[in-house]
Formats: structure tokens, C-alpha cells, sequence
């Protein structure tokens, strides 16, 4: 068994003292305040949705990480309030003035009410459901993307047009995320004056840029666009978020970097 490096100690005591939670915001957001089309289909206005969320989360790199991405926008909420057909009094434990899962406001006042009376509320979801990891990480967001506007076209139904619309509208937008971490850790390497800390950064960044769009190509990346993508479903769904077949995902990347020198089994440790 590989013993804990000093950084992964580091990272654990800081996990542990939940410093991560001292970079959350509150919000409540709505796309009704960016001009948005009640004409347009629910679908797509739900993908706008998220965009807004994701544009408002800010970009975190904490000490010592060389995987990053972190969950810190939340919503508002009285104690005691019913929330998702039950009631939450906070703080809920073990994360300290936790407040309420939300997601950005995107339907009319008549659409929520008729929403209700079959129990579906605003920022429902479907959780315990992990993303196709293996296709993200060869296809990369961009090819995901692109198999979604080759897939548009007359021959489809409205309905089915609408979803891909939302699917290229949501994948801009996760690729618009992913940049804003690459560029805050550019400026991170900028501002250090830790030679060994700004390489690092500078790497990070790298790969972060590149998995923006692209695929992954090496464990480094791989194990990044996994993370960040489940940073946006901890944004978009909010509920519990399974990693699927994380190890089968990612094998034939590690494989590749140990068989090739590239990584070592103590540095992989520090990925994960």
C-alpha cells in the first residue's frame, strides 16, 4: 500500500476542516432577469438555467490541489423551511450553515403551478444516475457537442430538436466553466512567487484548457474533466451523485501514463 504523500495529508486535514466551505456564495437567480423567452421550449430555457448557474459559480483553487473544482453557490433558506417535500433544519451536519439546494428560476408562474399539483418542483431531478464518463473523456465536450448538432435536422421532430439545442446550450456552457478554472489558474501562476507551486499551475492549467473543448489525454487529464463534470452535476441536480464504473473509466489512461513513464503510482495518488 502506498503511504499518504504530504500533499494529499495536506488536503485531507484541510477537507476535514471544511476550509472549502468559507467559499460559498448565496443566491437566488432566475433567468427572468436576463431577458429571457417565455415562448421558447422548457428544455431549452432550463439549459439556459444552468448556464446562469454555472456562469455565477466562481472558479476556486485551493491550496495544494492539482485537481480542482468546487461546488459554491447556494441557495437561500429559512430554518424549518419545507424544502423537496421535507423539512431541513439547519445547519445540517457534518457541513456547517449548509443552505438549500436550488436551481436558477426558468418557468412561468402558470408552468410551476401546474408543475405541483404532480409533485414536480422547479429544480426537480433525476440523481443516483451517473453521466457517461467513457464517452466524455474520449469524445471530449466539444465531440459530445458536435454529435448533438449533427444529430439537428428536419427530419426530427420539434421535441427532439429542442433537447439537442439544449444539449449544445448546456455544453457551451460547461466548457465556458472549465475555462474560467484554467484562466484563475493562470493568474494564480502569475501571482505566486513559489517557483515549484507556478509550474504547477502552469501544467494545470494546460490541461484544463484543454479539456475545455477536447479530449483527455492522459490520466491527468481524465481524472480533471471527470471532476469538473461532477462539480456541474453537484451544481445542476444536487442530489446524490454516483461516479458509475470510475475505475474502468479511467484504467486504460493510467494504464497508459505508468506504461509509459509519464506518471508514477505515488504522483496518480495525488490526482485522486
Amino acid at each position: 500500500m502506498i503511504a499518504l504523500s504530504g500533499r494529499v495529508s495536506k488536503l485531507l486535514e484541510s477537507h476535514l476542516d471544511l476550509k472549502h466551505i468559507e467559499h460559498r456564495t448565496y443566491s437566488e437567480l432566475s433567468i427572468w432577469d436576463h431577458e429571457a423567452n417565455p415562448s421558447e421550449p422548457i428544455v431549452i430555457r432550463k439549459a439556459r438555467a444552468l448556464k446562469l448557474l454555472l456562469d455565477e459559480t466562481s472558479a476556486i483553487i485551493m491550496d495544494n490541489e492539482l485537481i480542482v473544482g468546487l461546488r459554491t453557490l447556494y441557495g437561500q433558506v429559512a430554518e424549518g423551511a419545507n424544502i423537496l417535500r421535507g423539512t431541513y433544519m439547519l445547519p445540517v451536519n457534518p457541513s456547517t450553515d449548509h443552505k438549500k439546494a436550488f436551481y436558477a428560476g426558468y418557468l412561468t408562474t402558470a408552468e410551476a403551478m401546474e408543475a405541483q399539483k404532480y409533485g414536480i418542483l422547479e429544480g426537480a431531478y433525476t440523481s443516483h444516475v451517473p453521466f457517461g464518463t467513457a464517452m466524455v473523456l474520449e469524445l471530449g465536450l466539444g465531440g459530445v457537442k458536435q454529435k448533438a448538432l449533427d444529430r439537428m435536422g428536419p427530419g426530427n421532430s420539434g421535441a427532439q430538436n429542442d433537447f439537442l439545442k439544449a444539449v449544445v446550450i448546456s455544453f457551451d456552457a460547461i466548457s465556458d466553466f472549465i475555462s474560467k478554472h484554467a484562466e484563475e489558474t493562470r493568474n494564480l501562476a502569475e501571482a505566486t512567487g513559489d517557483k515549484a507551486r507556478r509550474d504547477e499551475l502552469i501544467m494545470m492549467a494546460e490541461s484544463i484548457q484543454r479539456i475545455s473543448a477536447g479530449p483527455a489525454t492522459s490520466f491527468n487529464d481524465a481524472v480533471q474533466l471527470f471532476w469538473l463534470c461532477t462539480v456541474v452535476m453537484a451544481v445542476e441536480s444536487q442530489g446524490c451523485i454516483p461516479i458509475g464504473r470510475l475505475d474502468y473509466d479511467l484504467w486504460p489512461y493510467l494504464k497508459k501514463d505508468l506504461d509509459s513513464g509519464a506518471l508514477t503510482l505515488e504522483k496518480a495518488q495525488e490526482l485522486v
